[in-house]
């Protein structure tokens, strides 16, 4: 946490980044990942793992990421992780489907695996604490119902998810150490609010989603923004 704080504090007004911690393969420990959202380099960064994002809301975001990994295929060869990270537009069944369609083409030899908050659908309706609906002291695998990704600005605001809605708010690492903020954070008015989007989208979307896998990530930044 003091070398999070320490980075955050020298770094947030020049560029944004996402504090995340998580499994990145199944077959793994957990381990954590920190990372920011640059552009590509010629070299592979120190922890070798390129984030790609994937933004529906922009026109032909399917033709220009598809461009991208052929045209940078060789530089790309060389990562370790390529974690695609997919920011949903309001339709989430059009977008899932042309995520999983777009999968397909990636060049074999170009190892891509989805963002951690791309979930099993089925792990999610089993074990709900993926979701974050459950208290966190009596979870089976102790997960705490506190945001596992959280975005940090460049004025030195938290939002989880990226969600840029000040009722759901962290709080500014320029302020207070980002552990004192979360304490703060865990079960105030706008942790509370997060959890209730949560069981939105649980009743509204993933009780009938109908592919394998499920978006939390992405349908809880779309639900969020406008709660």
């Amino acid at each position: 946490m003091e070398q999070i704080n320490d980075y955050l504090l020298k770094y947030s007004s020049k560029i944004e980044f996402y504090i995340y911690q998580d499994k990145l393969l199944s077959n793994q420990n957990n381990q954590e990942i920190f990372y920011m959202s640059e552009q590509l380099k010629e070299q592979p960064y120190k922890n070798n793992i390129l984030i790609y994002n994937l933004d529906f809301n922009k026109n032909n975001s399917i033709e220009y990421m598809m461009d991208f990994f052929k045209k940078k295929q060789e530089i790309l060869e060389k990562y370790e992780y390529i974690i695609i990270k997919p920011f949903f537009a309001k339709n989430f069944m059009i977008n899932m489907k042309q995520f999983n369609d777009v999968i397909q083409k990636i060049p074999q030899n170009i190892k891509v695996y989805y963002d951690s908050s791309v979930i099993p659908t089925q792990i999610c309706i089993e074990h709900p604490c993926n979701i974050y609906l459950c208290s966190g002291e009596n979870c089976h695998i102790l997960k705490s119902n506190l945001p596992r990704e959280i975005y940090i600005d460049k004025s030195g605001e938290i939002f989880p998810y990226k969600i840029k809605n000040n009722k759901l708010l962290i709080g500014n690492i320029l302020q207070r150490s980002l552990e004192l903020t979360l304490e703060k954070y865990n079960k105030s008015t706008e942790h509370n609010k997060f959890i209730e989007n949560c069981r939105y989208i649980r009743s509204e979307y993933l009780t009938t989603w109908p592919f394998s896998f499920f978006p939390f990530g992405g349908i809880v930044n779309v639900v969020s923004k406008k709660s």
